[in-house]
């Protein structure tokens, strides 16, 4: 139960988000937009993650096989792109923060539109038309930016701003393979995020051992499911502020491993 309750708590949430975001927008406060909009991306993503682990939790026992089919999994993904899209419509009245926001969304969605490449044989209509219509609004960007950084060179640098970490973040989540169609190259495929920075990979037996033990313990209680919960709104920028520091990436991992053949024991 605890799973469904969550799953509706970000659904309501990510409702919020969603009218908060098309409020601020219509107002002009478009920096506000913004953030609504990148909120809702988690809230959504969390809603997915929960749902599936209710339907894994429902009957006796406990079926970690189960997941969402992938017509489900390429709406989700669609869905996604969509509000990436929104993303790009709010203004923060910096022209190079703007700048490198829309840069980075437009690398998502190609990277996304690749990623649902192979899924075109069960497109309905709809879906091909919406992905035909960002692929095309991909290659126009990029043309757009092409020009641009030729005229405006200084509108255009690699420094992160809060912005598109707040995105990388969300997207981390959102690109959970039990959800997602599509993971990214910074985004742990199975949502062991700290683990999987401290290991720098997410294929090492000790996070099979972290994932069985969320699935099979924790997911099933009240308790367990909401420090998952916790776990996932906190544990990307943690993985990030990991990935910066080899000395505490060392010493994790060491206790990591200990922690892992404790609970195989």
């Amino acid at each position: 139960m605890a799973n469904k309750e969550i799953a509706e708590e970000e659904r309501l949430k990510f409702e919020r988000l969603d009218e908060r975001a098309k409020r601020h927008f219509e107002s002009g406060d478009k920096a506000q937009a913004l953030s609504a909009n990148i909120e809702a991306i988690t809230a959504l993503s969390l809603c997915r993650i929960f749902e599936l682990a209710a339907m894994r939790t429902e009957e006796q026992g406990v079926n970690i096989s189960l997941t969402y089919s992938d017509e489900d999994k390429v709406y989700f993904t669609m869905s996604i792109v969509t509000r990436l899209l929104r993303v790009t419509q709010c203004k923060t009245g910096n022209n190079s923060v703007d700048m490198s926001i829309e840069i980075y969304c437009v690398e998502k969605i190609k990277e996304i539109c690749e990623g649902l490449e192979k899924y075109q044989e069960i497109f309905d209509e709809k879906t091909k038309e919406n992905f035909g219509m960002f692929c095309t609004y991909v290659e126009g960007r990029e043309r757009f930016f092409l020009k641009q950084q030729n005229k405006h060179p200084n509108l255009f640098n690699d420094e992160e701003n809060q912005y598109t970490e707040a995105l990388e973040e969300a997207l981390s989540v959102a690109h959970i393979n039990d959800i997602s169609v599509v993971q990214s190259e910074k985004s742990s495929s199975s949502s062991c995020f700290i683990a999987t920075a401290a290991y720098s990979t997410s294929i090492h037996p000790d996070l099979d051992t972290f994932r069985s033990f969320r699935d099979e313990k924790l997911l099933p209680h009240p308790l367990g499911a909401k420090l998952v919960s916790l776990y996932y709104k906190i544990s990307p920028s943690l993985a990030r502020a990991i990935n910066e520091q080899p000395a505490i990436k060392k010493l994790l991992k060491h206790h990591l491993s200990r922690l892992a053949n404790w609970l195989r024991s």
